[in-house]
């Protein structure tokens, strides 16, 4: 008889243990039948179907007979009340698992308005009920994009509930990614680990800011390692002092040990894959890994529009497999329409190797309007426009653009003074000559415009009439 592995014992147990909670769940909602509690136990119930078992269909089951209970029952049993709401005995638990409800509603239904509906009903009920408070804020922030609304419940939710961590955290992402607020961002976190010195999302996050915005890295480095020290099975925690290690500390063999440790808690962490393969690919040149790993991501968020981004450069760059790397760059685009760097990227590709001018151009505009500070993409547009429309004029716009933002451009100074050489206008010669000049101080062995500037200089001394 094969033996039984700890492992396989411990899932028996698990499994047992979980069979004993349901029954005893059964059992109470048994003897709570007909009474005003049953809402409250049902709704108990439904919870952890749902955060345990992972069950949605059943979860889902029992929470629509929680919520027709209430409104058949507690609900008008609450309006007959001649004292407050809040004497009313089973007020509490009503509150926790509508709330809860309207939380699983919004994420695993998508039935945003039931949740709002549920969400105003228990703030009708109890205006200050922490968890909904929380809740309805998060709903409003990242569901309906009510932000100055999502603000207002952030700033009850804090104000009555100031030991809440959770909500910190979240108020702080919002002040950091709505606001754009990074001081404030940072004193929602040190609230958060005010009142809780040991919560991951709140040294995580707080990590995060100080790694990117505020570029404080050695603090930053202090909350990853405190991060990692309280949770070592949180993912995203793992995922991002893995990239700061690699990024910041230039430590790829510290780096690739926190990636692998988070790939393996979530083999389908979007970020995790695409952030390991970036660092393969751009580090290791480690092309053929890098791709796997840039798959993946994909396979696992299928709208990751970094991930396409950086496999179709792969593709292109590394391995000349250029549908490939259409396929890849126009995903990119539609996952993401308004990243400039991919457009003009792409672009480029298109101008450069499928010759497809008019999707080119169609991206050139798109990229520009998104970021008119990218000196490359406005270099690249130029060229299009002087040598494939022989549009001189505005091609010299876009030279002068590019040369705006990055004033040692080479590449962009050649192509001008050939361009002014070209049309040979009243000045163009006496400005080709001054921006070689130029060109060649700032890159005295740059070949192309070495190469043209002797052309320039015999054509001119032609013109002179001199030997």
């Amino acid at each position: 008889m094969p033996q039984k592995t700890a492992s396989t014992t411990t899932t028996n147990l698990l499994a047992q243990e979980m069979k004993t909670t349901e029954s005893k769940y059964q059992q109470y909602i048994a003897d709570s039948e007909g009474s005003e509690n049953a809402a409250v136990v049902i709704g108990a119930y439904a919870k952890y179907l749902f955060e345990i078992k992972d069950d949605v269909p059943s979860a889902l089951a029992q929470y629509q007979k929680m919520h027709s209970l209430f409104t058949t029952v507690n609900e008008p049993n609450i309006r007959a009340l001649s004292t407050p709401v809040s004497t009313y005995p089973h007020l509490s638990g009503l509150c926790m698992y509508l709330s809860s409800y309207a939380q699983f509603l919004s994420e695993t239904q998508q039935k945003y308005d039931l949740a709002e509906d549920i969400y105003q009903k228990v703030l009708s009920l109890d205006e200050t009920h922490s968890l909904t408070v929380g809740n309805y804020a998060i709903f409003l922030h990242t569901i309906r994009k009510k932000y100055d609304q999502a603000e207002q419940f952030y700033a009850v939710a804090t104000r009555t509930h100031p030991n809440h961590s959770s909500i910190w955290v979240k108020y702080g992402n919002f002040k950091k990614h709505v606001r754009r607020n990074p001081t404030g961002a940072e004193e929602c976190y040190k609230s958060a680990l005010k009142a809780n010195p040991h919560h991951p999302d709140a040294l995580g996050n707080y990590a995060v800011l100080l790694h990117g915005s505020l570029q404080r890295y050695a603090e930053a480095e202090d909350l990853y390692k405190r991060a990692v020290a309280v949770d070592d099975s949180h993912v995203n925690n793992l995922g991002n002092y893995a990239l700061f290690l690699a990024d910041v500390r230039s430590n790829p063999n510290e780096a690739e040990h926190y990636y692998k440790s988070a790939i393996a808690l979530d083999p389908k962490h979007a970020n995790s894959l695409y952030n390991y393969a970036v660092m393969l690919d751009s580090t290791r040149k480690d092309y053929k890994t890098a791709e796997k790993y840039y798959r993946q991501a994909i396979a696992s968020n299928p709208k990751h529009a970094f991930s396409h981004y950086n496999l179709a450069v792969l593709l292109e760059e590394v391995k000349n497999d250029y549908d490939g790397a259409e396929q890849h760059f126009e995903l990119a685009i539609a996952a993401n329409p308004k990243d400039a760097l991919a457009l003009g990227d792409a672009a480029t590709f298109f101008k450069n190797v499928r010759k497809n001018y008019a999707r080119a151009e169609e991206l050139f505009k798109a990229s520009i309007e998104q970021d008119d500070t990218c000196a490359s993409v406005l270099y690249n547009y130029a060229n299009l426009l002087k040598t494939i429309r022989n549009e001189v004029e505005e091609a010299e716009e876009y030279y002068m653009l590019a040369l705006r933002q990055d004033n040692k451009h080479v590449d962009a100074m050649g192509n001008l003074a050939n361009l002014y050489v070209e049309r040979a206008g009243p000045g163009d010669l006496k400005k080709a000559g001054a921006t070689f000049e130029r060109a060649l101080k700032v890159k005295p062995d740059h070949v192309d415009n070495k190469k043209n500037y002797l052309l320039y200089k015999k054509l001119m001394k032609k013109r002179l009439g001199k030997t």
